[in-house]
């Protein structure tokens, strides 16, 4: 595992050692972090911001639970990893799924670990189960679950994996909201 991609596997541990929980909503609290939504999102899915150094992380208000808890991890992962870009911009999410920007693979890569167990994918990939059924399962969407099995095999995994995450996933979930 490379110095980045463990530096951010050991951030979310260490969050989720700290607080006791996977859950988004309850990290953002502890950690002081302000969510709020947004009623006219239209195609934005949500955003993470500093305002006078108070940390603010604003969600399109017709996401369902399961989008949201994604979005906000992912959020989560800006505000761990990229806060000191604040000031240059402001990290709006139209896409999740975006690979081609470093930051917004790194707050993938942060939403993966922080919603998804090493154990319990584990588990579910050596009972045979296809990244699909994990996914479902795990009430995931199946490219987060591609993004934590790519960082599993980084550190000693051996999953076959059938494609990479795709970057327009939550745009097109977005517009069915």
């Amino acid at each position: 595992m490379n110095n980045k991609n463990s530096y951010i596997y050991n951030e979310v541990n260490k969050l989720i050692n700290k607080y006791k929980t996977r859950n988004p909503f309850e990290i953002a609290e502890a950690l002081n972090i302000k969510v709020k939504y947004l009623d006219k999102a239209n195609k934005l899915l949500g955003f993470y911001t500093v305002i006078e150094r108070n940390r603010f992380i604003f969600l399109n208000s017709n996401l369902d639970s399961y989008m949201a808890r994604m979005i906000l991890a992912h959020e989560l992962g800006h505000d761990r990893l990229h806060k000191h870009l604040t000031r240059k911009v402001i990290f709006q999410e139209y896409e999740l799924f975006n690979i081609t920007s470093q930051s917004e693979y790194e707050a993938n890569i942060f939403a993966a670990h922080l919603l998804l167990s090493d154990d319990e994918v584990s588990e579910l990939v050596n009972k045979g189960l296809t990244d699909v059924e994990i996914a479902g399962l795990l009430n995931i969407n199946v490219n987060l679950l591609i993004f934590k099995m790519n960082e599993m095999n980084r550190y000693g995994a051996n999953y076959n994996l059938r494609e990479a995450p795709r970057s327009d996933f939550l745009k097109k979930l977005a517009k069915n909201n």
